[in-house]
């Protein structure tokens, strides 16, 4: 069986390389011909009118797309709504305040450090 396998693999193989310059052929013709096809279109009169097909699809969702948009926002309000923000903003607030109180030696080691080094500037 895997004798049979190789060689239906090899006849495959010898068979797609024995068809490369009919490939090669028809590509070359395919790539003229759209060329040729291309060279016969005014780009100015195709991409007016693909422009203003775009605009108008464009704008005939505008109104759909207020009202998603306006949904989205009413349902992010409503939600918002819903939710106590006391203990949340208690929470965050206590802890921003301590992790501020945490540093204030270092802080004032370092705004001291900055006025001498500053001081010490002016002075040379």
């Amino acid at each position: 069986m895997e004798n049979l396998g190789n060689k239906v693999m090899s006849y495959f193989g010898i068979g797609v390389s024995s068809k490369t310059k009919d490939s090669a052929s028809a590509g070359k013709a395919n790539a003229d011909a759209a060329n040729k096809g291309a060279g016969s279109v005014s780009p100015i009169t195709t991409g007016q009118g693909f422009g203003t097909k775009f605009a108008s699809g464009i704008g005939g969702l505008v109104g759909k797309a207020r009202s998603a948009g306006k949904g989205n926002a009413d349902a992010a309000n409503k939600g918002a709504g819903s939710v106590n923000p006391n203990g949340t903003g208690g929470k965050f607030g206590t802890q921003y305040s301590s992790g501020v109180s945490s540093k204030t030696r270092q802080a004032n080691s370092g705004g001291k450090s900055l006025g001498n080094n500053a001081k010490s500037e002016l002075a040379v």
